[in-house]
């Protein structure tokens, strides 16, 4: 609940990297090389071999190293495991994520995210979301903000085969899939990237990662059905010290088919 009241008291939105995230398979990126012809090796390589490392993206350089390594010699094959390991730790250093979800009326989203029906749930304005990306876009050169994007749902994960593909549209992709299992999230996303050349990119720190949204952003706040009084008098007072018009509504009931019963409070 720290995060929500970070947000409705100073307007911080975090964008976490991909090692913070529960889910082993969220941002999943399946590397296969066993695919490569031969000719597909060696045309790699001819490509890439006066190359500087640092013009490369992290699995072409990789790569790039072990056909190095083995120029001359009988033909390495690649460790996948070595190259999705990079491949994560890349995308997690470089990249953010802002979770948000479309629905309220979901008592499994309570559940896990609400602290079982005892927190608190933000709404924000789509529209002033929006806005906000095109303002970030307009006034920053080594950060960029994806415009907001549903996660796709399904059991086939992206896939790269380093050789044939752009590994940057692989990644791209990955940020944006999950397993099915999680459908219930209905989730959005906002991407975090940097506008740099791989060579100048840089690790996110926590500042990097945090920015301020307007206060009419802010649209709503909602108390879960079994949240204690003390929390509601805690974010009454935020929002009375920040001379906020933010809604303020609690939940009464969330039936079987979605439908949620509450009472406004401010």
């Amino acid at each position: 609940m720290r995060t929500q009241k970070k947000l409705i008291s100073k307007g911080e939105i975090y964008f976490a990297p991909i090692s913070a995230f529960e889910d082993q398979f969220d941002c999943h990126i399946d590397i296969k090389m066993a695919p490569a012809t031969l000719q597909e090796r060696f045309t790699h390589l001819s490509r890439h071999l006066q190359v500087s490392n640092a013009s490369l993206t992290p699995i072409q350089a990789a790569v790039h190293a072990q056909l190095r390594s083995g120029f001359g010699k009988a033909f390495p094959y690649v460790s996948e495991s070595e190259l999705k390991a990079r491949a994560r730790k890349t995308m997690s250093e470089r990249n953010g994520i802002l979770s948000l979800s479309r629905t309220l009326a979901s008592f499994r989203m309570w559940e896990k995210y609400g602290d079982n029906h005892r927190g608190i749930c933000v709404g924000l304005s789509p529209v002033g979301l929006d806005r906000f990306i095109e303002d970030f876009a307009r006034g920053n050169r080594k950060t960029f903000l994806f415009r907001r994007q549903s996660v796709s749902y399904r059991a086939a994960l992206p896939t790269l085969n380093p050789f044939r593909d752009h590994d940057n549209e692989s990644i791209r992709n990955s940020l944006m899939t999950k397993t099915p299992e999680w459908k219930f999230e209905e989730e959005e996303r906002i991407v975090m990237a940097q506008d740099l050349p791989p060579e100048h990119a840089k690790t996110l720190e926590t500042a990097d990662r945090t920015l301020t949204l307007p206060k009419d952003v802010i649209e709503e706040v909602w108390l879960g059905k079994d949240a204690p009084h003390e929390t509601q008098e805690q974010v009454q007072l935020i929002l009375s010290k920040t001379k906020s018009t933010t809604a303020l509504f609690k939940v009464i009931h969330i039936d079987c088919d979605g439908h949620i019963f509450y009472e406004r409070l401010q």
